[in-house]
């Protein structure tokens, strides 16, 4: 889930958006990346979870080749 912080810091972002202001929230940039990068992983994780076999949990189609 993306955290209610990273969408704050991407509304402030948009508001002032300019290098002094980005370095004094340097730390919150690194938190709102971390969160939008583990949300993602989590996104592609279930989506190649939804795509193995649904027999042998093969492969990344809904069946594999051996159960088709």
């Amino acid at each position: 889930m993306i955290a209610k912080n990273t969408f704050r810091f991407l509304a402030e972002l948009e508001q002032n958006n300019n290098k002094v202001w980005f370095d004094a929230h340097r730390p919150a940039y690194e938190a709102a990346k971390e969160n939008a990068l583990e949300f993602c992983a989590a996104m592609i994780k279930e989506g190649i979870r939804k795509t193995r076999c649904r027999y042998c949990n093969a492969g990344t189609q809904a069946m594999c080749v051996s159960h088709k």
